[in-house]
């Protein structure tokens, strides 16, 4: 917990961005789960078209259009489904610029602070330590910190989004087949 709160310590004011990232993350693990949705009783209606007189899809098209091609259905679904997955691509595209460039401006900011602080610093403590010591803090501890603690940690949290949602997805529509597919992976 103390590794933490150091964490929110160092990326200072710029902390008030994350929930953004959160709010960005969310959008994606729900394309995900949309995506995940709609391709598996796609498959199955290209498999078995039969299946679009029943269930849900069934409903969705007696209400609108009843006499609609089955060949026509698969298409307009198939469609809305690559669309989805575009909108998922190219908003996981968006959180990875938008994780880099964070990361990348939390590594200039601090070493703007440390050289700042290094340069205001009295002179006799100055040469108590070897300039290769500021040299370092400066470009390999803060390079250190936004590429290994924050950029690694952002994308792990938004992974995490992703596979809560799919997890949450899975429970709800067949707890079985979760509980075999986890058993089978440990």
């Amino acid at each position: 917990m103390n590794y933490l709160r150091e964490i929110i310590f160092l990326l200072g004011e710029s902390k008030s961005k994350i929930p953004l990232l959160v709010l960005l993350f969310l959008g994606s693990a729900l394309l995900d789960v949309v995506s995940l949705a709609l391709l598996v009783p796609y498959l199955g209606l290209f498999i078995d078209s039969r299946l679009i007189e029943v269930g849900v899809i069934g409903e969705i098209l007696d209400r609108f259009e009843p006499s609609l091609p089955t060949r026509s259905v698969l298409i307009g679904l198939g469609l809305f489904l690559v669309i989805v997955s575009l909108l998922k691509g190219i908003l996981g595209f968006l959180i990875t610029r938008r994780i880099l460039g964070f990361s990348w401006e939390q590594q200039r900011r601090l070493r703007v602070e440390l050289m700042s602080s290094y340069l205001n610093m009295p002179y006799q403590k100055y040469l108590q330590r070897n300039m290769s010591e500021y040299i370092s803090t400066v470009i390999g501890l803060t390079a250190s910190f936004s590429t290994g603690v924050v950029m690694t940690g952002l994308k792990v949290l938004s992974d995490a989004f992703i596979a809560v949602a799919i997890f949450v997805v899975l429970v709800i529509a067949d707890p079985v087949a979760l509980g075999i597919l986890l058993v089978l992976i440990v």
